[in-house]
């Protein structure tokens, strides 16, 4: 790939959501609680799942696992991820809070992009760089972490 750049995408199912969503879409693995509570759900739905992307990248493994659907609802509704898995992989403190922050149960306590994009991790050590940068740098170290060890 060019520049060593990772691009996320699947717009199959986008949509412009004006208000709350409804229903059941996409892979459950990435789901928030509140899409399997059916409480309706809002833009922090993507927080959560870059959230569990972020947990995998940095984990070699997904914050929620089970071989049953009923299982990984309840697990992602219930339990929280393995937060040790990280530590072991030596991924930085910073790195965890945010990942934390992100994967909230409760969604108004969760994080929005924005608040993501301010947070230390992102601005740790970097205050001349732009948030994108700043993003593929970071990601680079702790991922590298996971794939060395």
């Amino acid at each position: 790939m060019e520049d060593d750049c990772v691009k996320i995408i699947d717009l199959g199912l986008g949509t412009k959501l004006m208000g709350m969503g409804y229903g059941f879409f996409g892979t459950p693995t990435y789901m928030p609680p509140e899409v399997f509570k059916k409480t309706g759900y809002d833009f922090k739905f993507d927080v959560f799942s870059i959230g569990v992307i972020m947990y995998t990248m940095l984990a070699c493994d997904f914050p929620f696992n089970d071989n049953s659907f009923q299982g990984l609802s309840k697990k992602i509704q219930e339990t929280e991820p393995d937060y040790n898995r990280l530590r072991l992989k030596k991924v930085s403190f910073e790195a965890i809070e945010l990942i934390k922050n992100m994967l909230q149960k409760d969604k108004v306590k969760r994080f929005t992009i924005q608040e993501c994009l301010e947070d230390k991790w992102f601005t740790l050590g970097h205050d001349n760089l732009s948030s994108t940068n700043v993003m593929q740098s970071v990601v680079k170290e702790d991922a590298l972490v996971c794939l060395q060890s």
